[in-house]
């Protein structure tokens, strides 16, 4: 039996490289010949992660996630049939599937091989080839962001590298280094300064404008403090009620406005001598330098070394949340985690 469709599209992300605004342009597409994977939510990382990962048998990983075992063995069921119906009648000949899940640092070896092989074996009966878009940050500006992400979802203070190797190699053994595109993830050198337009300029694609919603900003440095003092002193959520609590409370205190988030010299430069083989890996295979480390840390923002850092931070700022000026925080940084663990427990009513 021919095969149906000439080519599977797969964005792969990483974090915060316009995933979400390139997921609602794709959910969009009514042009031409390509068209979305229909896996139900716009961006496909939960499809994703129940089809071809292990979540299915990870209570807390479904927790956050909304589900219980039932609810998401229901929704993956779901999935499943519609991707069935589409590769049966869909007109297009090419169809695109977008999860950044699929190049998340957190799983690798067999484990990650085994979730590309999945999906691989999957789809590959189905297209002529398969090949993987992804863009790629430079080294300080993932892990500043990704320190922040982990602070919104988590207790406790990350500085994850971003496992270049780990996150691609992977990919390019499976699918062939030529089916694995790369792109450096540089606004300044986006096509008109829009990861939209560069997208489809990469991908061959007319220049359509789309609907997309407000971008994902990162974290002030108030923020992710008071964040971080949120997490470190309420207990993990043990109910979708008390996840729901604690995501909205999260996102009320990301509101807060103030001096730009920064990792310090030291962390950084640690985490550069530290993974420079890596470095060296995803530079080679994308024939480029990509390392930021020269940029430095912006004039306006508060570089953050460490937890007793971000608990004297978070004591500074908590005035902010009664629309108050900073203060000087405590020296002691578990007074100050004290101090601001006052102020927002009486801010969000606990």
């Amino acid at each position: 039996m021919a095969k149906k469709f000439e080519r599977l599209i797969v964005h792969v992300g990483m974090h915060k490289t316009g995933s979400t605004t390139l997921q609602h342009m794709l959910h969009q597409m009514k042009w031409g010949r390509v068209g979305p994977m229909d896996m139900i939510e716009i961006n496909h990382s939960l499809a994703c992660m129940l089809w071809f990962g292990s979540a299915l048998n990870q209570e807390r990983t479904l927790l956050n996630l909304g589900h219980d075992r039932a609810s998401a063995a229901r929704h993956l069921a779901q999935v499943q049939a519609r991707v069935e119906r589409q590769l049966q009648r869909s007109k297009k000949r090419e169809l695109v599937i977008s999860s950044e899940w699929l190049s998340d640092g957190l799983f690798k070896g067999k484990g990650r091989r085994g979730v590309l092989k999945r999906l691989k074996d999957t789809f590959e009966p189905h297209f002529e080839k398969i090949e993987i878009f992804a863009y790629v940050r430079p080294p300080i500006a993932f892990t500043t962001s990704a320190a922040q992400e982990m602070l919104k979802m988590r207790q406790g203070f990350f500085t994850p590298w971003a496992s270049y190797e780990q996150r691609f190699g992977q990919m390019n053994f499976l699918f062939g280094r030529k089916n694995v595109h790369l792109r450096v993830y540089d606004r300044s050198k986006l096509r008109n300064g829009d990861v939209v337009s560069d997208f489809q300029d990469w991908l061959g694609w007319p220049q359509k404008s789309a609907k997309v919603p407000h971008p994902n900003h990162s974290l002030s440095a108030p923020a992710a403090s008071l964040i971080y003092c949120f997490h470190n002193n309420r207990p993990l959520a043990q109910t979708i009620d008390e996840n729901t609590f604690k995501i909205k409370s999260v996102a009320q205190i990301a509101k807060l406005k103030g001096p730009k988030f920064a990792l310090s010299k030291g962390l950084t430069g640690h985490l550069l001598e530290e993974n420079a083989a890596d470095l060296a890996w995803i530079e080679e295979c994308m024939q480029q330098k990509i390392s930021d480390a020269d940029l430095g840390i912006p004039e306006d923002a508060i570089a953050i070394s460490g937890e007793d850092d971000l608990k004297r931070q978070a004591a500074r700022f908590a005035p902010m949340l009664r629309g108050q000026a900073p203060i000087k925080p405590p020296e002691d940084p578990e007074e100050a985690n004290a101090m601001a663990w006052a102020a927002l427990q009486k801010h969000l009513k606990i």
